[in-house]
C-alpha cells in the first residue's frame, strides 16, 4: 500500500525511465529533479550544476566526487536519449532544455509519484539511494488502478494497493530477493508504504509453506 501526501509536487516517470536498460538509475533520479524544478514555473530552459541537483535530492552537499559523477552521468544519459537538450556548458553549469520532459499521458504508462518522496529515499543512510528509488519507482508502477479501498469515514481510493509477489517485483526490477526484502523495510521505516502480512499460511503435501 502506498502512502499518499497531497501537498507535494506529482512526478509522472514514463516506464522506460524504470525499466529500459538504455537508463541508469542516475538517469532517473536527474529525471525526478528536472521534473520537480520545471513544473512549478513552467520553465522549459533549466540552469543547474551536478551539486545543485544533489542539493535537490540530499538537502545538503557532500562533496561525494562519486555522487558528483553519477549526477553527471544522469545528465548526459538523459542528453543522448533526446529525453533533454543540452544548449551549453558554461563552467559547472549545464544550460539544458526540458521541453521534452511532459509526458504523454495518453501514449506513455508511468508510475506516480512525489519529489518529497523521492527525496526521503537519498536521506536514507548506508544504502544506494538510486537504486532504492528505481525500485520504489518499479513497485509503485504495479500499484492497481482496479483496486478500491474503502476508509471508515466514508471515502474510498484506488491507485494505492499492489498485490505481485517479490519474485515478480525482483524479475520485473531486475533487483535480488533479499535487496527487496531489505528495501521494503526501509520503505517502511521512512514512511513510504505499508505491507499487510498475512498471520495464517498454506502447507502443501509436504509440509513446506506454499
Amino acid at each position: 500500500i502506498k502512502i499518499e501526501n497531497k501537498t507535494d509536487i506529482t512526478l509522472l516517470i514514463p516506464e522506460k525511465l524504470i525499466f529500459d536498460n538504455t537508463f541508469s538509475n542516475y538517469s532517473l533520479a536527474v529525471y525526478c529533479v528536472l521534473r520537480t524544478l520545471s513544473q512549478p514555473t513552467r520553465l522549459p530552459i533549466q540552469c543547474v550544476t551536478q551539486e545543485q541537483v544533489e542539493f535537490y535530492l540530499t538537502g545538503q552537499l557532500s562533496n561525494r566526487r562519486r555522487r558528483s559523477d553519477y549526477i553527471k552521468c544522469g545528465i548526459n544519459e538523459l542528453v543522448e536519449n533526446h529525453i533533454i537538450e543540452k544548449n551549453d556548458i558554461v563552467q559547472k553549469h549545464f544550460i539544458l532544455d526540458c521541453t521534452n520532459l511532459c509526458t504523454n499521458e495518453s501514449q506513455e504508462h508511468f508510475a506516480i509519484i512525489t519529489f518529497e518522496e523521492v527525496k526521503k529515499i537519498f536521506n536514507v543512510e548506508n544504502t544506494n539511494n538510486f537504486l532504492l528509488l528505481k525500485y520504489f519507482c518499479s513497485l509503485i508502477w504495479t500499484i492497481s488502478s482496479k483496486i478500491t479501498v474503502y476508509l471508515e469515514n466514508g471515502e474510498y481510493k484506488n491507485r494505492v494497493v499492489g498485490s505481485f509477489t517479490i519474485d515478480y517485483l525482483s524479475e520485473l526490477s531486475g533487483i535480488g530477493v533479499r535487496t527487496i526484502i531489505e528495501y521494503n523495510k526501509i520503505l517502511e521505516e521512512i514512511g513510504l508504504i505499508y505491507v499487510y502480512r498475512q498471520e495464517d499460511f498454506v502447507l502443501d503435501k509436504e509440509n513446506n509453506i506454499k
